[in-house]
C-alpha cells in the first residue's frame, strides 16, 4: 500500500511540475506576443511617418494594392457576357480608390479588340468610363492604342462591394483573361 502511495505522489508531483512548466510556457508565449505587437507597431509607425512621400500623383512610386484575377483559363476561349468572373472587396480595401487598371490575353485575338470593363455590381456602377481593351495580335492591355480611362466618380470602394468583371468584346480567337486591377 505504501508503495502505491509513493507512486501516486510521484504522479501528482509530476503533474504540478507539469503544471508550472505549462504556465511558465503561456507566460513567455504571452511575453513573445507582446513584443511582437510592440514590433509591429513601431514598423507601423515607420511607415507612417514616410507614407506621404509615395502618395504624390506625380511620384513614380506609389503605395498601390494590386489585385490579380485569373478571369479564363489560359486555354479557355474569351466570350463577352457580363460577370465572367465577381471577386469581393476585403476590409483591406475598404474605402480605396481603383487607380489602375490591366489585362492580359493568353491567346491574341486575330481580329476584333478585346474589351473589359470593370462593374461595381453592389452599388450598380460600371468603374470605366472607357473600357480597358488589348489590340489586334497583342497580349497586354499595356501596349493598347486607347488606354482605359477609370472614371473618378465611381472608383470608390468598400468592404463587401462586390466586383464584376465583363466582357464587352471578345475578339475572334482570344483565349484566357487576366485581369489587374490597382486600389490606392
Amino acid at each position: 500500500m505504501d508503495e502505491i502511495r509513493q507512486k501516486i505522489e510521484q504522479l501528482l508531483l509530476g503533474v504540478k511540475e507539469t503544471q508550472a512548466a505549462l504556465q511558465n510556457t503561456e507566460l513567455a508565449v504571452e511575453n513573445l506576443r507582446g513584443l511582437l505587437d510592440q514590433k509591429i507597431d513601431e514598423l507601423d509607425n515607420k511607415l507612417s511617418k514616410h507614407r506621404h512621400e509615395f502618395t504624390d500623383e506625380s511620384s513614380y512610386l506609389r503605395l498601390v494594392d494590386t489585385v490579380t484575377l485569373k478571369v479564363i483559363d489560359d486555354a479557355t476561349s474569351l466570350s463577352t457576357g457580363d460577370g465572367q468572373t465577381t471577386f469581393v472587396i476585403p476590409v483591406e480595401l475598404d474605402g480605396k480608390r481603383l487607380v489602375r487598371v490591366g489585362a492580359h490575353v493568353f491567346t491574341v485575338s486575330s481580329s476584333g479588340t478585346p474589351e473589359v470593363q470593370i462593374h461595381n455590381a453592389t452599388k450598380s456602377l460600371d468603374m470605366l468610363s472607357t473600357t480597358l481593351t488589348i489590340d489586334v495580335s497583342e497580349k497586354d492591355s499595356s501596349t493598347a492604342s486607347v488606354s482605359a480611362v477609370i472614371d473618378n466618380t465611381k472608383n470608390q470602394v468598400n468592404e463587401g462591394d462586390e466586383i464584376r468583371i465583363d466582357v464587352d468584346t471578345a475578339g475572334t480567337s482570344t483565349a484566357g483573361l487576366e485581369v489587374r486591377l490597382s486600389f490606392r
